[in-house]
């Protein structure tokens, strides 16, 4: 919408500024168009570098996942410091092929243990539109971005 939004201010104000033969009035819009123009380009600046309009939200999920007995829960530090690791486990008791939960720049795989129920909680940060207008204005320019990600194994 925003793209759409410069792309006629832009049309308009050239149209104004340099096809209307009243001056008054061709100045009077072309003004008006170009600091439309202008808003507009400042607007999508803001949005790409500031995330103007968005606002940062947490999302939790947890996810039951196979019980010790029938599993295991490997960890495997990885890098120089080992303040990274990645885990392998199941999701469930029948399953064949383990699932690999790999460090990312912005994830972080913690094992708790000696908790009640094993779980997979996933704890998330994302920048989200506002509401409906900015999502409108902006949705099709940017996606929600990722800003950070704890993967907490609870066994």
């Amino acid at each position: 919408m925003i793209f759409l939004l410069l792309t006629v201010s832009v049309l308009a104000f050239f149209l104004c500024w340099n096809l209307i033969p009243n001056q008054k009035v061709s100045n009077v819009t072309g003004v008006f168009f170009a600091i439309l123009s202008i808003l507009s380009v400042l607007a999508m600046m803001g949005n790409f570098k500031y995330h103007f309009g968005m606002e940062q939200q947490t999302i939790v999920t947890r996810t039951e996942i196979a019980p010790v007995k029938q599993m295991m829960i490997l960890k495997q530090p990885v890098g120089t410091d080992g303040s990274e690791q990645a885990v392998i486990y199941n999701k469930k008791a029948s399953q064949k092929k383990p699932t690999v939960a790999k460090p990312a720049m912005d994830t972080k795989n913690v094992i708790k243990e000696n908790a009640s129920k094993n779980q997979l909680v996933t704890k998330g940060t994302y920048w989200v539109y506002k509401n409906d207008f900015y999502k409108a204005l902006f949705g099709f320019a940017q996606k929600h971005e990722l800003i950070k990600q704890t993967k907490t194994f609870e066994v």
